[in-house]
């Protein structure tokens, strides 16, 4: 497994942790993101939480892990 997998791999497996113990899938990728990388700011995944359920639990559009990390870009 090449370097890039294996850091993806950690994201994904402690982004599925989280949304297992805690909920709010773009507070947990941003989390996973943040403690694997070494970037970001806590106030960041704070503030992702209106983007749970598809922006602010509507379950309508875009899922907020994917809609806050397109967004970082």
């Amino acid at each position: 497994m090449s370097p890039k997998d294996e850091i993806l791999e950690k994201i994904y497996r402690l982004a599925y942790k989280y949304e297992a113990e805690r909920g709010s899938c773009p507070q947990c990728v941003l989390s996973a993101i943040m403690e694997t990388l070494c970037v970001g700011d806590p106030k960041t995944v704070q503030a992702s939480d209106a983007l749970a359920g598809g922006t602010a639990l509507s379950t309508r559009g875009t899922c907020g892990a994917i809609s806050w990390w397109s967004f970082s870009y």
